[in-house]
């Protein structure tokens, strides 16, 4: 996964990087009202490219790390769901607390994600931006 942005801040061998993240249907060709969604978003990547303030730089974090953090954050949670109102099924629970546990699952999913699994993948370097070169490219408005 490439994305280009600018980078606003230098700390050694890291930077911060604003990059413009946008909406699932900003690309679309047609002009409704979201069309022109977009956010911009600060991120910390690992200066490679010796970066400086000001520059426009492209990022890059491999497919499979992008591919193995969307499993986790969308498959995961789903996972914990069929899992809380399979288990009460089988314990032979009404269908109410089997949904009740299924929400319990899925709750649990996210706290395990963001307690546990989040912070041990920001110390994995596999898992970090990377500043692989600066562009030439102008800036979008």
């Amino acid at each position: 996964m490439r994305q280009v942005g600018e980078v606003i801040a230098v700390y050694g061998s890291t930077a911060t990087v604003k990059v413009r993240k946008h909406s699932a249907c900003a690309e679309c060709r047609h002009k409704c009202a979201m069309a022109h969604e977009t956010k911009e978003v600060a991120v910390t990547a690992d200066n490679r490219a010796q970066a400086l303030v000001g520059d426009t730089v492209s990022l890059e974090l491999s497919d499979r790390q992008v591919l193995q953090a969307a499993f986790l954050i969308y498959i995961v949670p789903v996972l914990f769901l069929f899992a809380g109102v399979g288990l009460s099924m089988w314990f032979g629970l009404t269908e109410t607390q089997a949904l009740l546990f299924g929400l319990l699952g899925l709750v649990s999913a996210f706290v395990l994600l963001k307690v546990v699994v989040d912070p041990y993948i920001r110390r994995q370097a596999g898992y970090r931006l990377i500043i692989v070169c600066t562009t030439t490219e102008d800036k979008e408005s």
